[in-house]
């Protein structure tokens, strides 16, 4: 996937998406996340306060996904790959 631009409002629905009871719509939040380039300072402290919120939430972050390629994904895998993406980014 190629890296694109969020532009702010897109930002901070995509931060409130990662809320949704509905593990798939979490994971491709993250994912959005890990590929969106130039996210506000803001964006990045939000979302990894959400993330983690998640992942200390057990019944939460081991959710399972049902992509349509049928890979054995989990929202855990996601959601530590974009912290890592967001720790880069804040350096």
């Amino acid at each position: 996937m190629q890296p694109f631009a969020l532009e702010a409002e897109a930002q901070q629905v995509v931060v409130q998406s990662l809320e949704s009871d509905k593990a798939i719509i979490c994971a491709s939040a993250a994912l959005l996340l890990q590929y969106s380039k130039s996210l506000l300072p803001e964006t990045q402290v939000v979302a990894t306060k959400k993330i983690l919120q998640i992942l200390a939430n057990p019944v939460l972050s081991r959710r399972p996904l049902e992509p349509p390629d049928q890979l054995d994904w989990q929202l855990d895998n996601i959601l530590f790959e974009t912290l890592q993406v967001l720790a880069e980014q804040a350096r």
